[in-house]
């Protein structure tokens, strides 16, 4: 009951919600998430089954234990990759915190991700929803970190959209990178095959 009445209140009432767990220990923020990212992949693994076994079933020949497979994997690389990654985003993102003036320390920045997540946790397995969960929970980062840093809203969204931007700037050089290394060698491959035709 604990957990649902925060889940409605981050989602509902995320101010007054992030005020009342300035209090609480970073022990209980993990407890949450690891409680949301469950709640996530049960309901990730019921939408891979059924289409897993749809597309098992219908589309190619019938292999038992496939779609259970793919199940257990979606279920379990929810909560281990989930975990990992709410982690790694919370300490790429207390670095730009810090940089910004918060001085409440690393926990609070943990916290603020993992009850940030609220959204994503119940409607991040819906295709088309995800997307509008996902912009939610970068509204409640930002109110997360002006309650739990005690960050102004500008800062708190100047954080925010460095350490998004950042690793999409490298990712598009990576990209580029690797289309002027292998642009030319995968045209030639084409026209050879072409050739050989």
């Amino acid at each position: 009951m604990e957990f649902i009445e925060k889940m409605r209140g981050f989602l509902l009432t995320p101010t007054k919600t992030f005020k009342a767990e300035r209090k609480t220990s970073f022990v209980d923020a993990i407890k949450y998430g690891l409680l949301g990212l469950l709640i996530m992949a049960i309901l990730t693994a019921i939408i891979t089954a059924i289409f897993g076994a749809i597309d098992v079933w219908s589309i190619t020949q019938p292999i038992g234990g496939a779609a259970g497979t793919t199940t257990l994997a979606a279920f379990f690389g929810v909560i281990v990759f989930g975990f990992i990654g709410l982690m790694l985003v919370g300490l790429w993102l207390h670095l730009w915190v810090f940089i910004f003036g918060g001085k409440q320390g690393i926990a609070n920045t943990l916290k603020t991700v993992f009850y940030a997540y609220s959204p994503v946790y119940v409607l991040g397995w819906i295709p088309i929803v995800s997307f509008f969960a996902n912009i939610w929970h970068l509204v409640l980062t930002v109110i997360g970190l002006t309650k739990l840093q005690k960050l102004s809203t500008g800062r708190a969204v100047g954080a925010v959209i460095v350490a998004i931007v950042i690793p999409l700037i490298i990712i598009a050089m990576l990209a580029a990178w690797a289309i002027s290394i292998m642009g030319p060698t995968f045209l030639t491959s084409l026209t050879q095959l072409s050739t050989l035709q």
